[in-house]
């Protein structure tokens, strides 16, 4: 009797042992991440500043789509001695959607759209705002898309160039209880401040 006792109390041992194991072995709770991007024109007078802009921070989740429309801004191209421009108001939009990620980087799914022409419109339900060329300026037009698939590692900038002098910057960071990026990654200060070249930021 006393056998058949400690063969079941190792029996037991063994099934406790090696479901603490399968516990063990569970996948962790999947990492909290933040897009930050930040979309902005050039300074007309500099082509190494930066002009107006605006940075937008949110927490992202695979699957769903986080789409941003940047407040319309003027763009202008101006002859060497600046004494005659031509101005265009300039739309960006943004969707980025993240596919996958691990310990080093996201795959997301970048995708941007470029509008320029004489006037442009932003409405939500709460407002509009709308930019005009007076008719009688000289007026910038065109579009561009960019739609992609890129792996990129966490505190990594890159960016998307347009025409006259617009730009797209996208950045994945790690985030903390707050959702704001770790370590203070992902920051566009010296972009903001004009500090940052346009090609100090890496393409996408």
């Amino acid at each position: 009797m006393a056998s058949t006792h400690a063969r079941f109390a190792s029996l037991a041992c063994t099934l406790f042992v090696a479901l603490s194991g399968c516990v063990n072995v569970q996948p962790a709770a999947p990492m909290s991440l933040v897009a930050i991007t930040y979309g902005g024109v050039q300074s007309p007078f500099d082509k190494n500043r930066a002009g107006v802009g605006a940075a937008n921070s949110m927490p992202i989740k695979i699957g769903t789509p986080y789409s941003i429309t940047y407040p319309p801004t003027t763009v202008r191209e101006c002859n060497s001695d600046m004494t005659a421009c031509a101005v265009g108001v300039v739309l960006l939009k943004s969707q980025i959607v993240l596919q996958k990620a691990d310990a080093n980087g996201a795959t997301v799914l970048v995708n941007v759209n470029y509008r320029l022409d004489r006037q442009q419109v932003v409405r939500d339900s709460n407002m509009a705002v709308s930019i005009a060329v007076p008719a009688e300026v000289p007026t910038l037009h065109g579009s561009d898309r960019l739609e992609r698939v890129v792996t990129l590692s966490y505190g990594n900038r890159r960016r998307v160039s347009f025409a006259h002098g617009v730009d797209f910057d996208v950045c994945i960071a790690p985030g903390d209880k707050y959702m704001q990026p770790v370590n203070g990654q992902c920051r566009f200060d010296d972009v903001v401040e004009g500090r940052a070249t346009r090609e100090s930021i890496q393409a996408l």
